[in-house]
C-alpha cells in the first residue's frame, strides 16, 4: 500500500511539473500564444554625468510663465516593448501605462525612439506620474520615452493591466540570460516527460521501483520548479546567493526532518522490550 502511494505521488508531482513548465517554456518559444508587454530602464543619467560636478553649470527649463532651475537633473530612458507573440490593440488596455516616481518629480517627458514610424505616443505628466495613453502595440513593437526629473527617485512603480495578459507588467530579463533559461527549460521538459514514461510503467505495468527513480523524479520536479519560478519572474527581485539559499532551504529542512523522524522510529524500535515465550 505504501509503495503504491509513493509511486502515485511521484507520478502526479512529475506530470504536474512537466505540464506547467512545458506550457511556460513553449509559450516563451512562441509555440503558444503569449500576450505580454514588458519594460526596461535602458539609460539613467544623473547630474554628475551631465554637469561634471561643476558648480557654475546650471540646467533650467522654461515653464509657461517662468524659468525653473533644476538642482539635480536626472534623465531616465524607459523602453516599453510587446515581447509576446500576440498583438495588443488599445481597446484591450485597462487604463493608461503609468510610472510613479517616488521622492522625485518628473518635469518633462517625450518619446525619443520607436520601432515603427507609425508608433507615436503622447506621454504626459500628472503629479509624480508619467502616463502613456492606450495605443496599438503589435508583437515586437517598442518605443522609448525620456523623463527629466529633479532628483533621483528612490523607487519607480509601474502600473499597467490589459485584457488577457499572460504575465504581469514587469521588467525585461537579460536577453542572454533568458535564452540560457529557455534552452535548459526545453531540455528539462524533455527529461520530465521521459520520467513520466518511466513512472507510468512503474505505476501501471508493475515495473520495479528503484531508488534512482525516486531521486531522478524529485530532482526533475525540483529543477522544473526553479526554472518555472525564474521564467515567471518570481525570483527576479533576489540576488544569486539569496536565490540559492531560498531554493535549497526547503530541501535541507525536509531532508533533515525525515532523517530525524526515521532515526527516532529506529531508536524506539530498538528500545522496545523483547517478549519472551513462557
Amino acid at each position: 500500500m505504501e509503495s503504491k502511494f509513493i509511486k502515485t505521488i511521484l507520478f502526479l508531482a512529475t506530470i504536474s511539473a512537466a505540464i506547467f513548465a512545458g506550457i511556460q517554456t513553449l509559450s516563451s518559444a512562441g509555440l503558444f500564444s503569449l500576450k505580454q508587454i514588458q519594460y526596461d530602464f535602458i539609460a539613467i543619467n544623473s547630474s554628475d554625468e551631465v554637469t561634471g560636478k561643476l558648480s557654475d553649470v546650471i540646467i533650467s527649463i522654461k515653464d509657461a510663465e517662468s524659468v525653473i532651475q533644476i538642482k539635480n537633473p536626472v534623465f531616465i530612458d524607459i523602453l516599453i516593448e510587446n515581447t509576446g507573440n500576440v498583438d495588443v490593440p488599445k481597446i484591450d488596455f485597462d487604463g493608461n501605462i503609468k510610472f510613479t516616481f517616488i521622492d522625485s518629480k518628473p518635469l518633462r517627458v517625450q518619446q525619443v525612439s520607436n520601432h515603427a514610424d507609425s508608433l507615436i505616443t503622447s506621454p504626459e505628466i500628472s503629479d509624480n506620474n508619467v502616463i502613456i495613453p492606450p495605443l496599438l502595440l503589435n508583437s515586437g513593437d517598442s518605443f522609448v520615452i525620456r523623463v527629466l526629473l529633479d532628483g533621483t527617485p528612490t523607487k519607480i512603480k509601474p502600473h499597467f493591466r490589459f485584457l488577457g495578459m499572460d504575465a504581469k507588467f514587469g521588467i525585461m530579463p537579460e536577453k542572454n540570460k533568458f535564452n540560457r533559461i529557455d534552452y535548459s527549460s526545453i531540455f528539462m521538459v524533455i527529461i520530465a516527460f521521459a520520467m513520466i514514461g518511466r513512472l507510468t510503467s512503474i505505476l501501471f505495468l508493475n515495473v520495479e521501483l528503484h531508488r534512482r527513480d525516486i531521486l531522478l523524479s524529485l530532482l526533475t520536479v525540483y529543477t522544473l520548479g526553479i526554472l518555472l519560478a525564474k521564467q515567471t519572474g518570481h525570483l527576479s527581485s533576489f540576488d544569486t546567493s539569496t536565490e540559492i539559499m531560498f531554493l535549497f532551504l526547503p530541501t535541507i529542512i525536509t531532508c533533515l526532518s525525515s532523517w530525524l523522524i526515521s532515526n527516532n522510529k529506529t531508536s524506539l524500535a530498538h528500545n522496545e522490550p523483547v517478549k519472551q515465550d513462557t
